[in-house]
């Protein structure tokens, strides 16, 4: 059976993208599984596509497995796009970042509150070196002030999702997954895997 490591540090995130592959004849690890445990590279790209593909390159390189990763990013309209390719990096916590943004947003109505999630996707193959790379994005608008859940990770408790007319925190995995970006860059990844490993 083929393995694959879902390269990321964030526990929520490695449960999603699992949930969303978990069909396909494939065995998923975690960097948690590892028994090395290796030093996250420095994300220093201009873009979410060059920071998915230094992310997927390092840790297939480390450990000699077919690599996923992905970087994702909030873009504000009213803000020019900020944080845009920083958004996991404007401040120490989830709810620091999330109060951040509101605080730039304040006494903004509803109309200038628009956003898009985007994400890249790379999955890289040390041993081929192929490299493939997929795309989501969802539009939004950032809410007044975060919905309190225990559900969801990161800005979900503050994006809220135009099509589905609730925020991320609100869905559950199967639901955010049929919408989000990060499910949108999922399903075009999932396909390109089906073919390969398609008998």
């Amino acid at each position: 059976m083929t393995k694959i490591l879902i390269a990321t540090t964030n526990e929520g995130k490695f449960r999603e993208i699992k949930s969303f592959l978990g069909d396909l004849p494939i065995e998923f690890v975690s960097l948690e599984d590892l028994k090395n445990k290796y030093k996250e590279p420095i994300e220093d790209q201009p873009t979410l596509e060059g920071n998915a593909i230094l992310k997927a390159k390092y840790y297939a390189e480390k450990t000699g497995l077919i690599s996923l990763a992905d970087d994702g990013g909030l873009f504000i309209d009213a803000l020019k796009g900020w944080p845009g390719v920083k958004s996991a990096r404007i401040a120490c916590s989830n709810t620091k970042r999330n109060k951040l943004i509101l605080e730039k947003l304040k006494n903004k109505d509803w109309k200038k509150r628009t956003a898009q999630f985007k994400l890249a996707l790379a999955l890289f193959d040390p041993l081929t070196k192929d490299l493939h790379l997929t795309y989501g994005e969802t539009a939004g608008h950032i809410l007044e002030k975060p919905i309190d859940s225990n559900n969801g990770f990161g800005y979900d408790p503050i994006f809220f999702v135009d099509e589905k007319k609730k925020a991320y925190v609100e869905m559950s995995v199967v639901e955010k997954n049929s919408c989000s970006h990060r499910g949108k860059a999922l399903n075009r990844m999932k396909e390109l895997l089906r073919k390969q490993l398609a008998p």
